[in-house]
């Protein structure tokens, strides 16, 4: 391989080999004009595309007919096959990855319903890139006669010596405890490498796949485990206590010149950063990049060294410290001014590169890229109906929350000005412990294209922003999490130069922010004039109860750090549930949820509707048949989003 072919092409070259598609794009920018709800409630055409190893092929989730397919395409074209298809709407296409220059594995899961219960079941396929010799990865031994023991399989890792054959990780009833496997992808053949660990570690493959690394958790406290080869035994490298929640020790790879491990922590600090760790001393030793503001949130390491690191501020942010792929990024940003462009791949010489665009108010998109031949295309759009329209700009501020701490929130204004003020959805995101940041959004956007304001607040509990921000929405559903949308929104419509309309407001969530929504009808009511939630939470205390969330203890222990334990804190839980302040509703709330929601009950509107409607009529409650938790069927998608439409037309 050759480092210096991919700075052959400079950043004024590369313009001009996607200069004509630049210019077609820039010329497609119209007027905001209202379009029709479908195209943003529609699945996205393309994404989590993949470059295979030596560059000659795409592959890539899709959307046929409103089913979730994949395909695949020569490198450079647009000539698409569909390999693969879901036998459901409702099932969804989770992931892919090339194994090797030939050969797909992916990941697919359907929410089945299992006496009575919804129940997220997931399957690993392997097939050939034409989709010839298509096999069901799975191992007989582990199934148990109920069907709540049916595995699931996690993929872990491709071995680069061994094109055939991957490491795969699944519980092993026969051990109790999480086994590791070494799968041929062409005969799903099975070898357990690691299991039956006494202690209940769980393995880790490093980067080139083999078993270094471990982990276990017993009392809330982690303990992170490496040995020197395979057949060498654990020893512990450092513990971290997670009644806080907050314990971060990602190890992302070992340096071979000083055999130190690169890892990503927040020991000793609020946010989370890069370092070398010491393994003989077992101690940081040398902080090599950090954020006093913001986490680092991930790392790329390959063919043994740190390639690049990314965090998340305003936006998503890569730091590319390799420098072949210094040298291309340097080149998309100068071909793609005021677009964010990743390298989503990159073949193993280096010459061709997959990039994708990233920018709020455009359609995310993929680019080929041939240093070789000097050759660039378009390989495709997640929304192709919406590159003609003129979408909105999204823009992060920090502001002072009622008790003085900073809180960050992004707002989104239509792209044409109006003469009168605008109406505001304040659009809490899900979670908690999530977050929201500058990127291209289809519910913000329609929102935007009817000319509503959107306000999108990460409240403290959000991740992202170090331990110190998270850990203080624990235990605040309703209290302080609820308080910093509510001081948000107070914020914005307070200003006036953004002019907007504090009178003509409504809450709009899905799960955790269907939870901020259906809060605010009994504790803000007098804000807003409308309440929507998507599959969201009117119960805490029956949600914190619930076998999903109970099965494991260090899962209670965690649930109960975080959001409360439903005995302990019943009280409080009760005080900030809607199910138990129906009177206090007084104003229109649509409710929607799926009968096949596996992370929220369907009863936690079902119920929550039954009993809020015998006192508000202006209630409405939608039940989504087959529907998913992220509304992965996309007859389903578009039918929330017209309904979402219909109702704050009507109330706004």
């Amino acid at each position: 391989m050759n480092p210096r072919c991919v700075q052959t092409l400079n950043p004024t070259s590369l313009l001009k080999v996607l200069g004509l598609i630049l210019l077609f794009f820039a010329a497609s920018q119209g007027r905001a004009d209202p379009l029709p709800s479908d195209i943003f409630g529609a699945l996205p055409m393309l994404k989590n595309a993949q470059l295979s190893p030596d560059g000659s092929k795409v592959a890539a989730l899709g959307v046929q007919k409103g089913r979730p397919v994949l395909v695949v395409t020569e490198f450079g074209t647009q000539k698409f096959e569909t390999v693969a298809r879901l036998k459901n709407d409702f099932d969804r296409l989770d992931w892919l990855e090339w194994a090797n220059n030939d050969r797909l594995i992916f990941g697919s899961s359907s929410p089945l319903l299992i006496q009575g219960r919804a129940v997220r079941v997931q399957m690993l396929g392997s097939m050939n890139a034409d989709g010839s010799d298509f096999k069901i990865l799975e191992n007989k031994a582990l199934y148990q006669k109920s069907n709540f023991g049916r595995p699931s399989y996690s993929y872990l890792h491709a071995l680069p010596d061994e094109p055939k054959t991957v490491l795969l990780g699944a519980y092993d009833r026969r051990d109790r405890a999480y086994s590791i496997f070494r799968t041929n992808l062409y005969d799903s053949t099975f070898v357990k490498v690691f299991g039956g660990d006494s202690d209940g570690a769980m393995a880790i493959p490093d980067a080139d796949g083999r078993l270094l690394y471990a982990s276990k958790i017993e009392d809330s406290i982690a303990t992170v485990l490496y040995r020197v080869n395979e057949s060498s035994p654990f020893e512990e490298l450092v513990q971290l206590d997670l009644n806080g929640g907050q314990g971060v020790f990602n190890i992302l790879g070992q340096d071979p010149a000083d055999q130190k491990l690169y890892v990503l922590t927040n020991q000793g600090r609020d946010t989370t950063y890069l370092a070398k760790f010491d393994i003989a001393t077992k101690q940081v030793d040398d902080i090599l990049m950090s954020d006093p503001r913001y986490d680092l949130s991930g790392g790329l390491f390959k063919d043994g060294k740190l390639i690049a690191i990314q965090k998340i501020t305003d936006r998503a942010e890569l730091s590319y410290l390799d420098a072949d792929y210094q040298a291309i990024a340097q080149q998309l940003a100068a071909a793609f001014p005021g677009e964010q462009a990743f390298i989503a791949g990159l073949s193993d010489d280096r010459t061709r590169v997959l990039a994708q665009l990233s920018v709020s108010n455009r359609q995310p998109r993929y680019f080929m890229i041939d240093f070789k031949t000097g050759k660039g295309s378009l390989l495709g759009g997640q929304y192709p109906k919406l590159e003609g329209t003129r979408l909105a700009t999204t823009k992060a501020f920090w502001f002072e929350a009622s008790d003085g701490e900073q809180v960050q929130a992004q707002l989104t204004l239509p792209p044409d000005a109006k003469t009168s003020k605008l109406p505001v959805i304040v659009m809490p995101h899900g979670g908690p412990n999530a977050r929201d940041f500058v990127r291209f959004d289809p519910f913000v956007q329609m929102f935007a294209n009817r000319g509503y304001a959107v306000l999108q607040v990460n409240f403290r509990g959000s991740s992202g922003f170090g331990k110190a921000y998270e850990a203080a929405g624990f235990k605040q559903w309703g209290g302080l999490m609820q308080e910093d949308v509510i001081d948000g929104f107070k914020q914005v419509v307070s200003d006036p130069d953004l002019n907007l309309d504090a009178d003509r407001a409504c809450v709009v969530g899905a799960s955790y922010g269907g939870y901020v929504a259906l809060t605010a009808s009994f504790k803000n009511a007098d804000l807003f004039q409308c309440f929507v939630s998507i599959a969201g939470i009117s119960d805490i205390g029956s949600l914190l109860q619930s076998e999903f969330y109970t099965r494991m203890a260090e899962t209670r222990a965690m649930n109960a750090a975080r959001h409360g334990d439903p005995v302990v804190d019943r009280a409080r839980l009760e005080a900030n549930s809607a199910i138990n302040h129906l009177a206090l509703i007084t104003k229109p709330v649509l409710l929607i949820h799926g009968t096949r929601d596996t992370q929220v009950k369907l009863d936690q509107s079902k119920k929550f509707y039954k009993a809020l409607r015998a006192t508000n009529k202006q209630a409405k409650y939608i039940e989504i048949k087959n529907g998913t938790h992220y509304l992965d069927e996309e007859k389903n998608r578009k039918r929330v989003f017209k309904a979402m439409d219909k109702f704050l037309n009507q109330h706004l």
